[in-house]
């Protein structure tokens, strides 16, 4: 590890590629955990649920028009 180290601090322009390179394959595997797990719970039964009872809106002369009947006691 401290090759590595040294490597960086005494390269001539090679550490910053190296962590840059460093920095892309942790932001893919990122990125990668992130979407996989927020994946499974856009897919669950609660959210699709969820997004079956939310009311269409529609939009008129750039104003947001509400549907009529969506208050409910």
């Amino acid at each position: 590890m401290t090759g590595i180290y040294n490597w960086i601090l005494n390269g001539r322009g090679r550490g910053k590629r190296y962590l840059l390179i460093l920095a892309m394959i942790f932001a893919s595997m990122t990125s990668f955990v992130f979407y996989s797990s927020w994946n499974d719970i856009a897919q669950s039964a609660k959210v699709r649920a969820f997004i079956a009872e939310v009311p269409p809106l529609t939009i008129q002369d750039g104003q947001l028009i509400e549907p009529v009947n969506t208050y409910q006691d």
